[in-house]
């Protein structure tokens, strides 16, 4: 039976050298496209492919390549500027769970990690429709092909077999198949942003110059050039450091540019920009820079020629970007400031604070190494940055001012990578909330933030501090810290601050710079030292600055600032032979904060390369996955089934945890026999239940205590009820009385979310907490603390199993794909224990988006 063909299977790709490819299921109008494709290959590729010379395809052959059922035999296209670059197969052996696989990539096209890219959509593709192993038939001189497999993870088994070489692997998401996926995405990620930060060729193009595109005559005359702020470019491009070519002119300089221009800077009427992006497209273009404002129409035409041709966009409305390295001198930045050279990373997605983010960073001396202005960023955005960031070994920092589009789902695992490398701060519009209460996609994207180790920050002001301290010091070791200074009052002053940004102060220490700041040194718990100065004046006297900078060149463990108590002082005290550099802070509190926010940061490394995405012990993934592949063949390709009571279990089991004793029942005698042989007192369930209701229509009875009791409630609840909101009925044995807790993980269309708050009446009046998958330990932890369940428990012990249970089920919940819900409410959290009373659970197709490379 044929399938529809899910939304999730056509998507934009990006490639391993920057460049991107539409990806999509093949239909039969595709015939012409895989005509023209055979017959550009070489005898060898078409040899490798067939096993025998094919120099044209036949009629029977392109009906039965081009008509698919999306199930047993599925096929997927790469496009690219409406040409078909690679196509990729999977026909089902019939009756099995195994099915044969094959590629076949332009050869113009080789090296680009095309592939790779068609057997992840293959092997999602192949899960959903309950295949579980892929065979291939290739020879032994196909190396490319037998790398494929090897590079993607997977366990590969082969055999050589009358000089054919039969290749067999498993298609479970391993942990180390979802590594290598997540690695090829961010390598391809930072290969689309180094073309646009580090360029050897710039073509800076008026969109309004020299009229429309001319397909006779001479290629380029010379026309004026009315956009100022390009013309500015190109002065200081060719005026200042930049070492590679810069080309200035109207959309005709292109077509005299050699193909593969790096990064193209264009401005002009935004009607113009498709027939620019076209011809930029046909240059090869590594990346372009859009100025130009642009309207959601003009947008969208943009964006059709971006990802039909494969180019990467930064804009429109960008400001531009800068890159202050000395071998690349990019300085593509439409406003008069100028960028100190530095090592931190900025991004900001609204162009009218860049300026004054430039301007800033000048009067405070906070040096940038790379800054890029997105807008609304409609392709390349933050998730593509933090790829790049995450490797450049000259970014120390990186600050991102986020505008209201929502994050894109690859933030997690992009921001995840960066932040374990380097520190990550945020500033997050506020522009979402509605009615003074966070929208829910901004609290998704605060538990996106929080989970992904990001520092965040509510003002700008918090944001530059944390750059200005990385900027000069190192990060904090820990919470340890002492305070140091000449006066007793501005002492205590900020030791309370560093206590209030959760610091742990040692002890403050008064009196003259050397002594004090020696004493610092002594304490072994102490990680970072604050510096009070409260003598008037415009600088700090000369004898404390000798002594601040020689202390921090001779403890370079410890990280070392320095506060004025509120005077107005230069803000960072550099030492020039020595280059040592310690920033200073109008008020403790402001250095108080930034450290403690740093030492947060800190600890979610540790615990990030402690736990990582450990799955937790007791889950038994393979189980669950065979479990739900089994139960999903009960019902339709497309069903969303809910599970009984019986397969619950089963599932649950399967991650190390289980359900209070319990039995469905029909009728009163089967439901008196079920209390006997579990015990009395037993809970009474019906199938419709709603626990925020008093009286028999809630359709739960606690504390029934014998045969009588259990008949006249069972009476009153089917008089209530009716049968249908009565059967199955659940007998389940009382557990001891604690907390109500809830505890919810969904899969929508694109970010799977967990939902941690108190059940039954008070869920009404409370609302739950909100995280996003994956959830490792340390994000199950932190859930679970800030939200009302914490408030109820404050004993944080009491809270283990309830962080247990979250952990669990999100790994679950994360690792089956076709699990489409989890609800766990009520769980009752007694002591050590945290009973599972009632669940539901849904599964069916993997739902949203296929768990492939995609844009988005």
């Amino acid at each position: 039976m044929e399938r529809a063909v899910p939304d999730s299977w056509e998507a934009d790709v990006v490639l391993r050298d920057g460049h991107t490819v539409r990806m999509r299921s093949i239909r039969p109008d595709d015939a012409g496209l895989i005509t023209r494709f055979h017959e550009r290959q070489s005898p060898e590729s078409i040899y490798f492919r067939f096993f025998s010379p094919r120099p044209r395809l036949s009629e029977r052959e392109l009906e039965h390549f081009t008509r698919v059922d999306h199930r047993d035999r599925v096929a997927f296209v790469a496009l690219l500027d409406d040409e078909l670059v690679g196509v990729a197969r999977y026909e089902r052996y019939e009756g099995t769970d195994t099915a044969e696989v094959a590629f076949f990539v332009d050869d113009r096209h080789h090296g680009r990690g095309l592939a790779t890219v068609m057997l992840e959509y293959l092997a999602a593709a192949a899960r959903e429709n309950g295949i579980t192993r892929f065979r291939a038939t290739t020879l032994p001189n196909n190396r490319k092909m037998l790398k494929v497999f090897a590079s993607a993870g997977y366990e590969v088994a082969s055999q050589l077999d009358d000089g054919i070489i039969d290749v067999a692997f498993d298609l479970r998401p391993t942990d180390e198949v979802t590594a290598a996926v997540d690695r090829r995405e961010r390598l391809a990620e930072a290969a689309s942003v180094r073309r646009m930060l580090e360029p050897a060729t710039v073509a800076l193009i008026d969109a309004g110059a020299g009229g429309p595109r001319s397909t006779t005559g001479p290629a380029h005359r010379p026309v004026p050039i009315e956009d100022a702020c390009l013309v500015r470019l190109a002065e200081r491009l060719r005026d200042g450091a930049f070492p590679g070519s810069v080309t200035l002119g109207g959309p005709a300089a292109l077509d005299e540019l050699p193909e593969g221009v790096d990064l193209v800077v264009v401005a002009g009427p935004a009607a113009a920009l498709p027939e620019v992006l076209d011809r930029c497209a046909d240059r090869a273009a590594g990346a372009v820079v859009v100025l130009s404002e642009a309207d959601a129409s003009q947008t969208e035409a943009i964006l059709e020629v971006v990802r039909r041709r494969g180019l990467r966009l930064l804009g429109p409305g960008s400001l531009g970007v800068c890159n202050t390295d000395p071998a690349v001198a990019l300085d593509a930045l439409c406003v008069e400031a100028r960028p100190l050279p530095g090592t931190i990373g900025v991004l900001s997605e609204s162009g009218e604070v860049v300026s004054s983010v430039l301007d800033h960073a000048r009067r405070v001396g906070l040096g940038i190494s790379t800054l890029v202005s997105t807008a609304e960023p409609a392709d390349l955005n933050v998730a593509d940055l933090l790829s790049y960031w995450a490797d450049d070994d000259r970014t120390r920092a990186v600050l991102l001012h986020l505008g209201s589009a929502p994050l894109p789902s690859r933030f997690v695992r992009a921001a995840r990578a960066a932040s374990r490398a380097r520190t990550v701060a945020a500033l997050a519009s506020t522009a979402r909330v509605a009615g003074g209460r966070p929208s829910p996609e901004q609290r998704r994207d605060r538990a996106m933030l929080r989970q992904s180790g990001v520092i965040p920050v509510a003002s700008l002001q918090e944001l530059f501090a944390i750059g200005r301290l990385l900027a000069d010091q190192p990060p904090p070791g820990g919470r340890g810290v002492a305070v140091v200074g000449a006066s007793r009052a501005a002492v205590d002053l900020a030791v309370d601050a560093c206590a209030a940004a959760g610091l742990d102060p040692v002890t403050g220490h008064v009196g003259p710079a050397p002594d004090s700041l020696a004493a610092a040194a002594s304490e072994p718990t102490v990680r970072s030292v604050v510096v009070i100065d409260t003598t008037p004046g415009p600088l700090p006297p000369p004898d404390l600055v000798d002594a601040v900078l020689g202390f921090s060149r001779d403890h370079s463990e410890l990280t070392v600032v320095i506060s004025a108590v509120g005077s107005e002082r230069p803000a960072r005290l550099v030492d020039d032979a020595t280059g040592v550099a310690v920033p200073l802070f109008t008020f403790p509190e402001h250095a108080g904060n930034a450290l403690g926010r740093l030492a947060t940061a800190r600890e979610w490394r540790s615990t990030a390369r402690v736990y990582g995405d450990e799955t937790p012990s007791g889950l038994d993934v393979d189980a669950t996955r065979a479990l739900v592949e089994r139960w999903r063949a009960d019902g339709g390709p497309d069903q969303v089934l809910e599970l009984d009571a019986s397969r619950q279990e089963q599932l649950l089991a399967a991650c190390g945890l289980r359900v209070a004793d319990r039995r469905e029942v029909r009728t009163v005698e089967q439901a008196v026999a079920a209390a006997e042989e579990i015990g009395w007192p037993v809970a009474l369930k019906a199938r419709r239940r709603d626990r925020r209701k008093r009286t028999a229509l809630s359709g739960v009875a606690l504390d029934v205590a014998g045969v009588d009791d259990l008949s006249a409630t069972w009476a009153r609840m089917e008089e209530a009820l009716g049968p249908e909101g009565m059967q199955p009925v659940v007998v389940q044995r009382m557990v001891e009385q604690g907390l109500d807790v809830a505890v919810r993980i969904r899969r929508p269309d694109r970010i799977g979310t967990v939902e941690v708050g108190l059940g039954g009446p008070m869920a009404a009046f409370d609302p739950w907490e909100l995280g996003v998958l994956p959830l490792a330990l340390p994000d199950a932890s932190m859930l679970v603390a800030a939200s009302s369940v914490a408030r109820a428990l404050t004993d944080p012990l009491n809270r283990v199993p309830v962080v247990s249970l979250v952990h669990r089920l999100a790994a679950l919940v994360d690792a089956v794909e076709e699990i489409h819900e989890v609800r766990a409410d009520p769980v009752i959290v007694a002591g050590p224990v945290a009973w599972i009373t009632d669940v539901r659970i849904l599964i069916g197709s993997p739902r949203g988006e296929l768990p492939v490379r995609h844009l988005g």
